[in-house]
């Protein structure tokens, strides 16, 4: 089992054995973060010990960041030994495939693997489902033989995936297909927002943004839509807290409490979100 530490800052690296842990450094939904947190760590690489590996986190990639993406991804394998890379892009997917000298494995990130049960109010929608059709709409959306069929080509060797009760029989079938599964601790990403909540709040402007993202917000819903009505939204078992990191809203409304992280292939600690989420 390997397990990754992520979010965490180069002053905290010490407190973690290399050898039980791996270190994730990136983003996995804001460029702009992406590029911050690389350039800290290569900037600041002679206080970091070599025998540490990393895993590199890469967020939705517009088009006009696509080459600069794949530079600073580069720039870090030569400075690091690096484990892997985490794509929450299929144009970045695609982009690394045709790219020579990045020879990591491929682990695709939550923002491509996606259950129904990542949607907080999921169970207002499937409600009036039989039980059989519930079991079989929550599971995640990559078991799926053709798609299976496509990770050899693009050297994808494992997922990530949230600690929820339809990620628990896909556990079983991934083992089967040899696909490594990486299992967020007590956390669910539920979207990422077009723009970042915390420059929003405070207004500023986000187009080239310089900051080193370690602020967390807490968002709460203020009014439904949609199948929600006013009642719903007061109801915190329909529509939880949410928590902001960059530009995604993490809950964990929807967590099995008895997920046996033992049955997977490591386990992904957010240094930031982990203290928040689990007070």
């Amino acid at each position: 089992m390997t397990n990754e530490i992520r979010n965490i800052s180069i002053e905290g690296i010490n407190n973690y054995d290399c050898n039980d842990y791996i270190l994730g450094v990136g983003s996995e939904g804001c460029v702009h973060s992406f590029y911050t947190k690389i350039d800290k760590f290569i900037g600041n690489k002679d206080k970091v010990d070599r025998q540490y590996s990393f895993r590199i986190i890469t967020p939705r990639v517009p088009l006009k960041h696509m080459d600069r993406v794949l530079d600073k991804i580069k720039e870090f394998i030569k400075v690091f030994n690096v484990e892997a890379i985490v794509v929450n892009d299929y144009g970045l997917l695609y982009r690394i495939s045709k790219t020579e000298g990045l020879i990591s494995e491929i682990i695709l990130g939550r923002t491509l693997i996606r259950t129904i049960e990542d949607t907080p109010w999921y169970r207002l929608i499937v409600e009036s489902e039989r039980e059989e059709v519930k079991n079989s709409i929550i599971k995640p959306n990559i078991l799926h033989l053709q798609k299976l069929e496509l990770f050899n080509i693009y050297n994808i060797k494992g997922v990530e995936l949230s600690p929820v009760k339809g990620n628990v029989e896909a556990l079983k079938q991934l083992k089967m297909y040899g696909v490594k599964a990486f299992i967020h601790y007590k956390n669910e990403l539920a979207t990422i927002g077009r723009t970042c909540p915390l420059m929003r709040v405070l207004e500023e402007d986000t187009y080239e943004c310089k900051k080193d993202c370690n602020n967390i917000v807490n968002i709460q819903f203020k009014k439904g839509y949609g199948i929600m009505d006013e009642k719903d939204i007061q109801d915190e078992e329909v529509v939880p807290d949410f928590w902001g990191i960059e530009n995604a809203f993490y809950h964990k409304i929807n967590i099995d409490e008895k997920f046996d992280y033992d049955k997977c292939d490591g386990v992904i600690y957010n240094y930031l979100l982990d203290a928040e989420l689990n007070k």
